[in-house]
């Protein structure tokens, strides 16, 4: 895994991507640099990522497969990548 992946994630998520604990596809929200171009989009998909709403710079979304994640931060646009965390039972 890339610099550029870990300055894109917060701590938590680059602690269980080196513990390989994420497995298969996950719901990720991305931060970018600004609205996307129709390029940019194609751009994310190709990628591995598939949007699912789109709010200015914030993209709510799923990556299709983990290992693919690594794409995605490459891609200059994308400025932050947080990944969906399960909501604690406490908190329901």
């Amino acid at each position: 895994m890339s610099n550029i992946l870990q300055s894109k994630v917060n701590a938590k998520d680059w602690h269980q991507l080196r513990q390989n604990k994420l497995k298969g596809s996950v719901d990720a929200l991305l931060h970018t640099e600004a609205l996307l171009t129709p390029q940019e989009q194609a751009d994310l998909y190709a990628a591995g990522f598939s949007i699912h709403y789109v709010m200015k710079s914030v993209l709510s979304g799923q990556v299709f497969d983990i290992t693919r994640l690594e794409e995605i931060a490459q891609l200059p646009f994308v400025t932050k990548i947080e990944l969906s965390q399960p909501m604690l039972e406490e908190s329901l």
